[in-house]
């Protein structure tokens, strides 16, 4: 998955508490299961945008 959809997706779930499934039609993101891994591994990764 490219960084920059995590990014956006990361952004969309904080900002304006979108729904996981939302953002990945809009994304074009086929699995939620990696999108929800990546942004939770994003977090922890970099608290500070979290």
């Amino acid at each position: 998955m490219a960084s920059w959809k995590i990014a956006v997706a990361a952004t969309l779930r904080q900002d304006a508490a979108a729904p996981f499934g939302w953002i990945a039609r809009k994304l074009k993101v086929e699995n939620l299961n990696p999108l929800r891994s990546s942004i939770r591994r994003s977090r922890q990764l970099h608290p500070a945008l979290a």
